[in-house]
C-alpha cells in the first residue's frame, strides 16, 4: 500500500527563502552590541562618580539615654592632604582625618554644602605651618582651636561644639 502524501512541499522553490550569511548578521549585531555595551559603561561610570558612597560620613549618638533631645553628630570629613612649609629641600606633606561635632541632625545638610569652603579654610591655614609648629601636643592643640575657630567662622549659623583630630601624620613625598 502506498502512502498518497499531498503536503509535501517542493524543494524547488530555494530563491523565495531569504538566506541567511553570518557574516552579514556580525556586521549589524555586532556593532549595536559594542555601542550597547559603551553606552552601559560610561552610564556607570559617570553615575557611579556622581553619586556619594553609600556609607554614612556621620554617626549620631545620645550620651545620655534620658534626655532624648540631647544628641551628639559626629561627622567625618574627607582626609586633606597639604603640603607643609619647609626650608629644606624635602617637600613635607601633612595628611589630616577631622571628625566635627555638631549637636543638631539638620546642620548636616548645610555643613555638606560648605565643604569646599572648609577644605580650602584648613589647606590654606596648615600650608602657612612649619613643621615646627606641629612637633609637640600643646601646639596640636592649638591647632585644633584655631580650625576650630576658623570653621565656626565658615558655618556660623551652625556651630560646631568640637573638632576631633581621627589622623594625623607628617610624612616626605617622594
Amino acid at each position: 500500500m502506498a502512502i498518497n502524501d499531498t503536503n509535501i512541499l517542493d524543494d524547488d522553490d530555494d530563491s523565495i527563502k531569504p538566506s541567511f550569511n553570518k557574516k552579514k548578521i556580525l556586521l549589524i549585531i555586532l556593532p549595536i552590541l559594542i555601542a550597547i555595551g559603551l553606552s552601559v559603561g560610561f552610564f556607570y561610570t559617570i553615575y557611579k562618580s556622581s553619586t556619594p558612597d553609600s556609607s554614612l560620613n556621620y554617626s549620631v549618638v545620645n550620651p545620655n539615654a534620658e534626655n532624648n533631645e540631647e544628641i551628639l553628630i559626629f561627622y567625618d570629613l574627607p582626609e586633606i592632604a597639604v603640603n607643609i612649609k619647609t626650608s629644606s629641600k624635602i617637600p613635607l606633606i601633612a595628611k589630616l582625618k577631622i571628625n566635627i561635632e555638631l549637636s543638631k541632625i539638620e546642620d548636616i545638610k548645610t555643613l555638606e554644602s560648605f565643604i569646599p569652603r572648609i577644605n580650602d579654610a584648613i589647606i590654606t591655614h596648615m600650608s602657612e605651618l612649619t613643621p615646627e609648629e606641629l612637633r609637640n601636643s600643646d601646639r596640636m592643640s592649638w591647632l585644633k582651636e584655631e580650625l576650630l575657630y576658623r570653621l565656626n567662622l565658615i558655618l556660623s549659623p551652625i556651630v560646631i561644639n568640637n573638632l576631633n583630630l581621627k589622623n594625623f601624620e607628617v610624612v616626605t613625598s617622594k
